[in-house]
């Protein structure tokens, strides 16, 4: 939990836990966008295929705008965390990933 907070805290977001009793429970608040966050000790990140697909539209080159803003962060290292550059992919929308210290991947996505 201490490494997802720090790390989302430094993309910007407000990092809280839900559920200060029990098992942590982070949500990740930034302009309207809210991540939730939940430990699964039994899930191996290496071999896991889960991910989080968040569209924000990017009309107004958010995709851009946002890896301008975390790219040059001293938060990326090799393998993880790690940031890849928005692209269009072969569907046609516009994707950026983000990949945590967790090894918890969100994929950003625009409409193209």
């Amino acid at each position: 939990p201490a490494a997802t907070t720090a790390f989302w805290t430094a993309l910007g977001f407000r990092v809280g836990d839900g559920s200060p009793d029990g098992p942590p429970y982070l949500l990740a608040v930034r302009e309207g966008a809210e991540l939730h966050f939940r430990s699964l000790p039994e899930v191996d990140p290496a071999t896991s295929t889960a991910s989080c697909y968040l569209s924000v539209g990017d009309r107004d080159g958010t995709l851009d705008a946002l890896h301008a803003e975390w790219a040059p962060l001293a938060v990326w290292a090799d393998p993880l965390p790690r940031l890849e550059a928005p692209e269009v992919k072969p569907w046609g929308l516009r994707e950026m990933t983000v990949v945590d210290p967790a090894g918890t991947v969100v994929r950003l996505a625009g409409s193209g």
